[in-house]
């Protein structure tokens, strides 16, 4: 899967908040983190999704993703919960 600056975002690119958790695992890893660059770190699952911007959201699922995936896990339902949140605040962005 390859990058998706998220200027070039599209309603279609990004999966129902709904959809299978493997997909919206999918759509994490297509955003490039030197959009938001240092300002990344001081993002996390905690933050106010309803403040950030598309770049700082997607972030949040790209970290998030890379994270659970490292250590080879599922996301617990907490977690996926908040993804599932997130991809909703993407998909209201656009």
């Amino acid at each position: 899967m390859s990058f998706i600056h998220s200027n070039a975002l599209r309603l279609e690119d990004v999966p129902q908040s709904d959809a299978n958790i493997n997909e919206i695992s999918r759509f994490a890893i297509t955003f490039d983190v030197s959009e938001v660059g240092e300002a990344g770190k001081n993002l996390s699952l905690d933050s106010d999704f309803s403040q950030l911007t598309l770049p700082e959201l997607r972030c949040i699922l790209y970290v998030e993703q890379r994270r659970w995936n490292h250590f080879n896990r599922a996301y617990d339902a907490q977690v996926e919960q908040k993804l599932r949140d997130i991809v909703s605040n993407i998909r209201a962005s656009l």
